[in-house]
């Protein structure tokens, strides 16, 4: 049953070559907008750790700095 419906699956995507072109522009499209995102969200999420990171430190060193 699988196989039919895969086979059914594959016969209609390569039926014709123009709609095989546009799905496989659409597919990299995809993987491309995806890893694009992907990768601007990590250096966003990586921006903000740092200067969560740096804010801490200097408010512990301006603490430090009034206890001494």
């Amino acid at each position: 049953m699988r196989t039919v419906i895969v086979v059914a699956v594959f016969h209609s995507i390569s039926s014709s070559s123009s709609t095989l072109i546009i799905r496989t522009r659409l597919v990299w499209f995809g993987v491309g907008f995806s890893l694009t995102g992907a990768a601007i969200s990590h250096l966003v999420w990586k921006d903000l750790l740092v200067d969560r990171f740096a804010l801490s430190s200097d408010v512990k060193q301006k603490f430090d700095a009034l206890e001494g």
